[in-house]
């Protein structure tokens, strides 16, 4: 019973660990298939771009007789894909661009070198903390000057004061002695102001997940190319060579090569510090104004290709967006947003003026059949997809939409962006039947199924040699058939190493270790040793006297 125990220990063990480096080796194998890919992608490049020409934000003077070329907007989907959607990446690029920070570090008297205060979370009382920061014996210290809270603030920690919600590193900005955060518990935008000692709260909004500032709001954004928005052009004048004005671009006609300057004097800049753009879960995009905390109504939201509406949600549809407000003439005139498609296979881009109408829209789907290798590539990543056990294919059918967008690109065991789980959601909209997308997932998945059926009957066949019983023999081949790869590996490396010998009665190989032969039942046959009548005795050499 002890050995049988062991034994299990043993194959449980060394099955998760051969799991755990195949999923690993088929992991990177995918990496680099999706690399050779987005690079090829780059390469081809139209394919993978969206340019919206007139842009449609300043029809007044794309449509003037002076005017070129009218004015445009373009995106593309960079080589970064694969890569980018790290956890580990991800982290080291939110925390460069100040994402991941969990406080905020004030100069009072303006320079950088100089921080006097800082302002801090403290997760056990859930108020804000406003430190006094100073040298030390030993380098910095720091004290508590203020506490804030939902109810107020104070000099001291007082429970009065309620609690916050730890707010998450995308629902804050910081501003001078003052920041705006939403809070999740309590449903609403805060604003706490340490020198004046108030807080400020708005209106109940429910499902924000995130608070962009002047630059707007992104995700993964440097998987989407610069998002630009060019001028509408004009031909450049003496007056514009002397007072030095951008060149733009250059047109060749005639034999002459002309160049163009921007038709506009201000076209676009920093967005007002008084406005933030707000993004909820649904993809709506609204403002709120830093000063009252007032909210608007949807100025726009984030485009997708998938939804008949043409929103997507951030968190389950998107591997990436850019939103940024467009100003002209120092006023806020309308919002351009791009997104990636969850598979990072779609691009999507709209243009809403400043009353959230959309006025401008276009999308850009990859075909990679139409691309040089790409078939080539499809096949060996749908392959090294399938060498993956066929029972976690359909745990990754069953659950591919539970997953957040850019999770799925980092899936080891669970393939969230496998082509069934594409399958899976695919079907899953449409919702019109469940058992027929069931059984053409399981023709997808056809490969590792009959991958696992094969090595299950080998691993089968060689247990019966080996010696297994009949249980262990039915264990081994359900399991191969679930695990394929990894568990036949791990069958092979515990599988007993006792050499066999051949057995008198059947003339068949059998185990040594065992009283019966494991093929025809029979024991042991053991000659009988007769002693003989005779003995040879020996006894020790005697010295003899001389």
């Amino acid at each position: 019973m002890k050995f049988a125990n062991k034994y299990i220990i043993k194959v449980l063990a060394t099955g998760f660990v051969v799991l755990v480096i195949l999923s690993i080796l088929l992991f990177w194998a995918r990496k680099t298939c999706q690399s050779i890919f987005y690079n090829n992608l780059l390469v081809v490049g139209e394919k993978a771009r969206v340019k919206v020409q007139p842009s449609g934000l300043l029809p007044e003077l794309d449509n003037s007789p002076e005017v070129v070329r009218k004015s445009s907007i373009d995106a593309y989907i960079r080589h970064g894909v694969p890569f980018d959607s790290l956890g580990f990446l991800r982290d080291i690029m939110e925390l460069q661009n100040g994402k991941s920070m969990d406080f905020s570090v004030i100069s009072r008297d303006g320079k950088k070198e100089n921080y006097n205060n800082l302002i801090l979370f403290d997760k056990k009382s859930g108020l804000f903390v406003f430190y006094d920061v100073f040298k030390a014996k030993r380098g910095w210290d720091r004290k508590a000057i203020l506490y804030a809270g939902p109810k107020g603030v104070s000099k001291t920690a007082d429970k009065n004061l309620g609690r916050f919600s730890k707010p998450q590193n995308n629902l804050w900005r910081f501003y001078a002695d003052s920041l705006i955060f939403f809070d999740k518990l309590h449903s609403c935008f805060f604003k706490v102001r340490f020198v004046e000692k108030t807080v400020a709260r708005s209106q109940q909004l429910s499902e924000v997940v995130q608070i962009g500032g002047t630059i707007g709001l992104d995700k993964n954004a440097d998987c989407l190319g610069p998002l630009t928005w060019l001028p509408p052009l004009r031909k450049q004048t003496e007056l514009d060579k002397e007072n030095k004005k951008k060149k733009w671009a250059s047109i060749h006609k005639d034999g002459k090569t002309i160049n163009l300057v921007s038709a506009t004097e201000k076209h676009t800049g920093a967005y007002s510090k008084e406005e933030y753009l707000i993004l909820k879960s649904n993809g709506e995009i609204l403002k709120l104004n830093s000063k009252t905390l007032q909210i608007s109504s949807p100025i726009g939201f984030l485009p997708s290709g998938v939804d008949s509406a043409g929103r997507a949600k951030p968190e389950d549809e998107l591997f990436a967006y850019s939103v940024y407000p467009f100003v002209a003439s120092g006023e806020y005139s309308g919002i351009i947003a791009a997104s990636i498609s969850r598979e990072a296979m779609e691009i999507q881009v709209a243009v809403f003026d400043k009353d959230g109408n959309l006025i401008e829209r276009e999308g850009a789907h990859i075909d990679p059949f139409s691309m040089a290798g790409g078939p080539a590539l499809t096949i060996t990543n749908y392959l090294l997809e399938n060498l993956q056990p066929a029972f976690l294919g359909l745990v990754s059918y069953f659950t591919a939409s539970t997953f957040e967008a850019v999770d799925g690109h980092t899936g080891l065991f669970i393939l969230p962006n496998s082509i069934v789980a594409i399958f899976s959601r695919e079907g899953r909209r449409e919702a019109k039947d469940i058992v027929v997308p069931l059984f053409l997932a399981m023709f997808i998945i056809s490969p590792s199924i009959l991958l696992g059926v094969l090595l299950g009957f080998a691993v089968y066949k060689d247990a019966a040699v080996t010696g297994f019983s009949k249980r262990a023999k039915r264990c081994w081949l359900f399991g191969t058939i679930l695990f394929g790869l990894s568990a036949y590996i791990a069958y092979k490396l515990t599988k007993p190493k006792d050499s066999l010998i051949t057995c008198q009665n059947c003339g068949k190989t059998r185990r040594p270790d065992m009283v019966r032969c494991h093929r025809c039942g029979s024991k042991w046959q053991i000659p009988e040793l007769t002693p003989p009548i005779w003995r040879v005795i020996t006894e020790p050499d005697k010295k003899i006297a001389s």
